[in-house]
């Protein structure tokens, strides 16, 4: 990633003319002069300025307010809550005389550590090398005791922390570097001793065990009554466990029946040879087993002919079933309204002798003669 601009004191600050004063320099004439060294360093930190780099991910350029310094960082982004914060990580700094600076989290990297020479820009190729050799430092993660109050306190006051340009907190002998792992020896052993520390305090501040002192017959005693008090609480969890599942399985059917339609239980009562009345009762009986609220029910007209005849068969009956939820029944109230839209004048009704004519057009002639003479 390419980003040349001008920045004043990492204000990200574009300066116009200080921009043009960079693009002209005086002393190149031709750009396929850029990648050969000169022994007129101005000419060549000149030069580098103008260098189209292949940077790394988040790796930008930049020049200094002054121009005596050519900054090459990789700029990073940390969201802390509601905030969030750019960091320059790392950087290649270029001064005027040619010599590299690497600087990581704020402090100087010896050269050493790099394989390509770190004295001075030999060329724009051994330049983007320094540059992608420093992309793969792997860096020591420091101290994270920072959500730990206890540790935060003891930080602050040890004179050995340092804090760096993140913001994180590492040793004051933290190499920055490491070559494999998270953390570098010193900041690993200051981690260690946290964590002792922090485990020491946690230690004093919880009750210790109390221990009694008692006769061998009182021992006896209480490991009976502690033995008892296992049991029972292992018989406790065992019904706990065992409600839990009956609450389970009785969800499971719940949600089946809730998915049970009329037609399928007809169906099933039919294949099942029923009788009308049975099938009747049982219809009725998942439908009320449906509907949460008693109040505002509808039944069959099948089952209000049922309960009507029950009612004038057995009052009594017909309320201990009602009262005792034995069979989903409507008031008797409900029953007399019914009862009331019935048109009942004296003497017989019209209809009755062509029900009763119909009736006796089924049977055969002794039984006709044995109904006429009261057998």
């Amino acid at each position: 990633m390419e980003c040349d601009v001008i920045l004043v004191d990492h204000d990200y600050v574009t300066n116009t003319a200080e921009n043009q004063n960079v693009n002209e320099c005086p002393n190149v004439t031709n750009i396929s002069d850029f990648n050969v060294f000169s022994n007129n360093e101005e000419i060549v930190y000149n030069t580098i300025q103008l260098w189209e780099l292949t940077l790394p991910p988040n790796w930008h350029k930049y020049l200094s307010n002054d121009q005596t310094t050519i900054g090459i960082s990789e700029i990073i982004f940390i969201k802390n809550r509601d905030n969030i914060n750019s960091f320059l990580r790392k950087t290649i700094i270029i001064e005027k005389d040619l010599k590299i600076t690497c600087n990581i989290l704020g402090k100087n990297i010896n050269a050493d550590n790099f394989q390509n020479a770190l004295d001075k820009v030999i060329s724009q190729q051994h330049l983007e090398n320094v540059i992608k050799e420093a992309a793969t430092f792997k860096i020591c993660r420091g101290l994270d005791f920072l959500h730990d109050k206890k540790s935060s306190s003891y930080l602050a006051t040890n004179n050995d922390i340092i804090v760096d340009t993140m913001l994180h907190k590492r040793n004051l002998n933290c190499s920055i570097i490491i070559p494999h792992g998270y953390y570098c020896f010193p900041c690993a052993r200051t981690r260690k001793m946290l964590k002792q520390r922090s485990a020491r305090l946690v230690a004093q501040c919880s009750p210790k065990r109390v221990t009694l002192k008692m006769t061998p017959k009182s021992k006896k005693k209480l490991s009976l009554l502690q033995k008892r008090n296992e049991l029972l609480r292992k018989q406790k969890k065992n019904c706990i466990n065992k409600i839990k599942l009956l609450r389970q399985n009785m969800s499971e059917l719940m949600s089946k029946f809730e998915n049970v339609s009329k037609e399928s239980i007809s169906q099933k009562l039919t294949e099942m040879n029923c009788s009308g009345y049975q099938k009747t009762i049982i219809e009725e009986i998942v439908s009320a087993a449906k509907i949460s609220n008693p109040k505002g029910r509808r039944y069959s007209d099948e089952w209000i002919m049922l309960c009507m005849l029950l009612h004038i068969r057995t009052p009594s009956g017909y309320n201990f079933c009602k009262k005792n939820d034995i069979l989903p029944l409507p008031s008797v109230s409900s029953l007399r309204r019914y009862l009331a839209m019935i048109d009942t004048a004296c003497g017989f009704d019209k209809n009755f002798f062509t029900l009763f004519k119909k009736h006796l057009e089924r049977q055969n002639y002794n039984a006709k003669t044995w109904n006429y003479f009261g057998g």
